[in-house]
């Protein structure tokens, strides 16, 4: 018979499913044998010696299962930061966007409002401007209607000179003269009138000569209005000449 017969209280395995190493209860008398054949301390090392190989063992699966883990958690990490980083771009690339429109938007804005005040003021300028031309082209104007009018009453006098002159010279070669003499002694019939107004009507010498006559008039030199003396100067025949300075006369 075994010389465990009797003997075992209990028995089992350690690494189940291996089934490599068995645990054996014996009997007290049994473990006292036990005792005579190996020391405590034996069994105390052989224990130890055990349970590191077990410990290791378990420390390798649960390194393996830690670093299998961590690889893949090290992968989520990894993805988890890109997807941080591509949402944090993304985000920053929106910003810039919206900074680059709000930023054109202004800019149009500054230069239309510098656009809006620069044709105000070019506005303003252009009308003062316009306004000093006016008032100057108006001043011009002036001096030469006056500078023309002083030229030609000083032509007129030195036309009237001239025509005294040869008046009086037709006078003392012939003692008569068509040439009209207003405020002379000699008195005109009313038929010699009408002769006149009918002969010497597209005489240019003698309209020419009753225009000097007319604008000698003392009224007529005196006068500030220039339409009138125009409407005289620009008279074709006689009686045109006579009707206006009659006309406007009265």
């Amino acid at each position: 018979m075994a010389i465990f017969s009797g003997k075992v209280v209990t028995a089992r395995f350690l690494d189940n499913p291996n089934n490599m190493n068995i645990e054996v209860y014996f009997s007290n008398d049994t473990f006292n044998e036990l005792r005579q054949e190996i020391t405590l301390e034996e069994i105390e090392a052989q224990t130890k010696a055990v349970m590191d190989a077990e410990w290791n063992w378990m420390n390798a699966i649960v390194v393996e299962e830690v670093a299998k883990r961590w690889t893949q958690e090290e992968k989520k990490i990894k993805k988890a930061y890109d997807d941080v980083d591509a949402y944090a771009l993304e985000q920053q690339k929106k910003q810039f966007e919206v900074f680059e429109q709000y930023e054109a938007e202004q800019k149009a804005q500054r230069i239309a409002e510098f656009e809006e005040y620069i044709n105000s003021e070019t506005k303003k300028k252009y009308e003062s401007v316009d306004k000093y031309i006016d008032a100057q082209t108006k001043k011009q104007y002036e001096s030469a209607d006056a500078y023309a009018e002083d030229q030609k009453t000083i032509k007129f006098q030195e036309v009237k000179e001239e025509m005294r002159k040869y008046r009086d010279e037709l006078q003392s070669k012939f003692n008569t003269s068509d040439v009209p003499h207003f405020g002379t002694a000699r008195e005109v019939s009313a038929s010699e009138l009408i002769s006149i107004l009918h002969e010497k009507n597209t005489d240019n010498d003698f309209v020419f000569n009753t225009k000097i006559a007319i604008l000698e008039d003392p009224n007529i030199a005196k006068t500030k209005d220039k339409s009138l003396k125009l409407a005289i100067r620009k008279a074709k025949t006689l009686q045109e000449l006579i009707g206006t300075y009659t006309s406007l006369k009265v």
